[in-house]
């Protein structure tokens, strides 16, 4: 029943009650002291990657009075984040991605070294079984064995047309942001050997996405919230566009509404009950 949303230039994670979707409540924040990229619940605890101050764990069993964040300290600045069973996984600048384990939530401890990537840039992090998928900017898809945290495997890369910002995961199919390029829809029954990427055109450029249903949520600069018909994965439909205003990065979506964090005008829900 609550959102949380990263308040990057605020510093700050804000937490809404959205138990009526169409009514939010009044934010409640709590202060990281840095800027925020992105976050992540499990259970209790929300985990935010907070820039410089690395990784942060808040305690929101009870979430309109969330507990003080307990900080992990990366090497790197921390951007992305994706959590899968007893891990974190966290995106850090100079494309890196950092490997913690939380059985402890409040007492996170970084495994091994920083894994580094290449050239790729870590525009967003998605987990799904032993596998680690990166949103990875100029260098597509990226994925990552990590059947062993502490021995994870080498990227295996997935070229995409335009910069891959940020990426979802559903069944046998990634869903990528990518850019100029659209949506692109990647095949990865076969981690190891992923397929070649299916493309829909959103016009301008695709920023954030994600799955609800049978439907892809694509936030599109210029041009609002695309949704398109992914119930054939392997032939998305034609995006049917909602205006939101403002500028936009990351999208959500439950049951009949999705939230789109619009930047200056704070948080849109929509709506997206009918086709």
């Amino acid at each position: 029943d609550y959102a949380y949303v990263t308040n990057y230039m605020g510093l700050a994670l804000a937490i809404m009650d959205i138990s009526d979707p169409l009514n939010p409540g009044q934010p409640v924040f709590v202060n990281l002291g840095g800027y925020t990229y992105d976050v992540a619940v499990s259970g209790n605890y929300v985990y935010v990657a907070a820039g410089s101050k690395g990784l942060a764990v808040i305690d929101i069993s009870d979430p309109l009075h969330p507990g003080a964040p307990v900080y992990l300290a990366m090497e790197h600045t921390a951007m992305a984040l994706a959590l899968q069973g007893n891990y974190a996984y966290v995106g850090v600048a100079t494309n890196r991605l950092a490997i913690v384990d939380i059985t402890i939530p409040l007492n996170p401890v970084k495994i091994g070294e920083d894994l580094v990537l290449t050239d790729a840039s870590m525009q967003a992090v998605a987990a799904a079984g032993n596998y680690v998928y990166a949103a990875a900017g100029s260098q597509g898809l990226a994925v990552i064995d990590v059947s062993d945290p502490a021995n994870p495997g080498d990227p295996v890369f997935c070229s995409v047309t335009g910069i891959a910002g940020d990426i979802t995961l559903q069944g046998n199919y990634a869903y990528v942001a990518a850019g100029t390029s659209g949506l692109a829809v990647v095949d990865v029954s076969n981690p190891a050997v992923p397929g070649e990427p299916v493309y829909m055109n959103t016009i301008s450029r695709a920023i954030g996405v994600a799955r609800a249903g049978n439907s892809a949520y694509v936030t599109v600069e210029n041009r609002g919230l695309a949704v398109i018909d992914v119930s054939d994965p392997e032939s998305p439909g034609a995006p049917v566009f909602l205006p939101v205003s403002g500028q936009f990065r990351g999208v959500a979506s439950r049951e009949n509404y999705a939230f789109v964090a619009a930047a200056s005008n704070g948080l849109a829900v929509m709506n997206i009950a009918l086709p």
